[in-house]
């Protein structure tokens, strides 16, 4: 069933809860009406039998017959051509009664009635009985016909003289069935209208414990892996998920604070030996002779223990921005005038490069300058790596609708699409960086990233095509920035 193929597991139980009920509904409606229907139609086959048997207790003429009409139309009333036919034939099949109101369009071919039946005739109404010795009768049989205009309801009932048919009209009879029937379909589309809700509001309270660890999922950060969910007030069958679950969540946290803090640790500890490092190599490239081997060597030890305590610098921001304890010391500062400054200062970084700056005036953001200067420094100093030799560089400054929007593009090489996603994880270095053959460890934008989450801000990538690489850089601006 493709209705079925629903992703939806909600959809799938409220539909499947929807269509068990509807099922029984109509398999119950179903066998009620045919019960009824038959019961009903065993009523009318009774009261054709207590109208016909008692003319059947002897062997009769057409008068008795004629008598029999006028009786029905007696207890029938005005209607009485309207409601009953009759035609009485012999034991030679030749009709000896027929009423003047038997259809034309009924053709009757009058079934061969069983052998005799041990049953007597009935009394005839108003209690008077038949006198002397009563026929016995052919088991009856009953049909119906139809003429087009109306329904009838049909007995067929004998001794071993005559054959007496007897209908009934049943037009109400299937008219009441009718309305019978839209009631009940009308009953029923309700009834499957509220089972639907109901299925849909089941599925929903049976789900809810799914739906709380997803929610739950869903708001987990790596400075939210404490957050557990209660077992005790869900249901038992839920109760070993959702404790796997807060095992599992444990055991996350406990790996990634022992990442942490080895990370943080061992951030710390070396930073005191490079320092120790750095000053003796500084000390031994000042006493090398010029132009010596020694200085050659000293100098590009120097340059390695540099790189490296930038690195663990990085590291160090990096950690403390996990565990949340990244230190903002906010102030307001003027992010026009910075931007301007940065600008000038990469034509005299990179001559060789056009720069465009498109910089709204006046624009102050509450943040730490120091942490901004990292980021634009970073994001500048990749934009002069990865450009062209007679490229271009932009930046563009504005603000909308209290939010600080700054875009720092460069005519560099494309990002494939494929990679798009990754620049930003630690230690990821794309395929233009191996190409060139840049230098770097791959955990510049992850930091700047950081940076900016911590001042309520991000960085994405807004483009990178053969025209130019774009990376946008959103912050909050000031209350009183207009």
């Amino acid at each position: 069933m493709k209705i079925l193929q629903t992703h939806s597991f909600r959809i799938k139980i409220a539909m499947l809860a929807g269509l068990l009920s509807g099922s029984m509904l109509i398999g119950f409606g179903w066998v009620f009406w045919n019960l009824n229907y038959q019961f009903s139609l065993s009523s009318i086959d009774r009261e054709i039998q207590n109208f016909g048997n008692p003319n059947l207790n002897r062997r009769h003429g057409a008068n008795h017959y004629d008598q029999f009409a006028k009786a029905l139309k007696q207890i029938l009333g005005e209607d009485a051509d309207k409601m009953f036919i009759m035609i009485v034939r012999n034991e030679r099949d030749m009709t000896i009664y027929q009423t003047p109101n038997w259809p034309d369009g009924l053709n009757l071919e009058i079934p061969q009635l069983g052998g005799l039946s041990t049953q007597k005739s009935t009394p005839l109404r108003g209690g008077a009985q038949s006198k002397g010795q009563s026929l016995p009768l052919k088991n009856p049989q009953f049909i119906t016909l139809s003429d087009g205009s109306a329904t009838w309801r049909v007995g067929v009932m004998g001794n071993r003289f005559n054959t007496l048919v007897l209908g009934l009209n049943i037009q109400e009879f299937h008219s009441g069935l009718e309305k019978m029937k839209r009631w009940y379909l009308g009953a029923l589309f309700t009834v499957l209208g509220f089972t639907a809700i109901g299925s849909w509001l089941l599925a929903n309270r049976a789900l809810r414990p799914i739906t709380v660890l997803t929610e739950t999922l869903e708001g987990i950060t790596a400075k939210g892996l404490s957050q557990r969910i209660s077992t005790g007030i869900h249901a038992h069958e839920f109760q070993r998920l959702i404790s796997v679950f807060n095992d599992m969540m444990c055991r996350l946290e406990k790996s990634y604070l022992q990442a942490v803090r080895f990370s943080s640790n061992a951030s710390h500890e070396l930073r005191t030996p490079l320092a120790v490092l750095q000053g003796e190599l500084e000390q031994l490239l000042h006493k090398a002779l010029p132009d010596s081997e020694g200085q050659r060597i000293a100098g590009l030890m120097l340059e390695e223990v540099q790189r490296m305590k930038t690195v663990i610098e990085k590291l160090l921001l990096l950690s403390r921005a996990d565990t949340g304890d990244l230190r903002v010391e906010r102030s307001r500062i003027d992010l026009s005038q910075s931007v301007s400054n940065l600008a000038e200062d990469i034509v005299i970084l990179a001559p060789h490069l056009k720069v465009e700056t498109k910089i709204t005036e006046h624009i102050e953001a509450f943040a730490d300058s120091h942490l901004l200067h990292q980021v634009f420094q970073n994001l500048v100093a990749n934009a002069i790596k990865y450009n062209r030799i007679d490229g271009m560089i932009c930046i563009y400054l504005i603000r909308e609708k209290g939010v600080i929007e700054m875009r720092i593009g460069n005519t560099g090489p494309c990002i494939p699409v494929m990679e798009q996603d990754r620049i930003f994880d630690r230690f990821y270095r794309g395929s233009s960086s191996n190409e060139i053959g840049l230098d770097g460890m791959g955990l510049g934008l992850s930091l700047c990233r950081e940076i900016l989450r911590a001042h309520g801000g991000d960085l994405s990538l807004e483009r990178s095509d053969h025209d130019r690489t774009v990376f946008l850089i959103k912050l909050k601006s000031t209350e009183n920035d207009s």
